[in-house]
């Protein structure tokens, strides 16, 4: 049986691929060079890059072997009130580098709206605790290209 994948164009030269509804890579394509970069994000939201491919497909593929080394699961998040309104707090999100939570003036749509936000601004699905405990880091996937990091959001 064939995982849950599923590509979702943004652009005419990037599409996003999803795993059951967790973000596992970006695609970039490069048509005058007849080449597609390839970022896995792994269950904390951390990118990799991993090598170019001749084709969408061969890309897709380098990306979900990669995640098939990983336990994607939910991001715990939890809404917090700053004493001038309520913000979105994810401990995994924090750590890998993933933008900061999103504001709220009252409590009730801070908690209706967090766990769609999160997954719209990380990639991965969330759920409501009350104290959220981060995900372990992510290692580099087998495949990856070494890098400094510096230019890979």
């Amino acid at each position: 049986m064939l995982p849950d994948v599923v590509a979702q164009r943004r652009d005419p030269f990037h599409t996003v691929i999803l795993y059951g509804g967790h973000l596992i890579g970006v695609l970039t394509e490069h048509p005058e060079h007849n080449r597609v970069g390839v970022l896995f994000s792994g269950p904390t939201g951390r990118r990799f890059r991993l090598p170019d491919a001749d084709t969408t497909s061969r890309a897709t593929a380098s990306l979900i072997v990669a995640a098939l080394s990983y336990h994607y699961q939910p991001h715990e998040i939890a809404v917090r009130d700053t004493g001038n309104g309520f913000v979105l707090w994810c401990p995994t999100c924090r750590g890998a580098g993933v933008p900061a939570g999103m504001g709220y003036t009252d409590e009730r749509t801070a908690l209706e709206r967090a766990a769609v936000d999160h997954a719209a601004v990380s990639g991965h699905p969330a759920t409501l605790v009350n104290h959220p405990q981060a995900l372990p880091p992510d290692l580099a996937p087998d495949n990856a290209v070494a890098t400094d990091e510096r230019n890979i959001r």
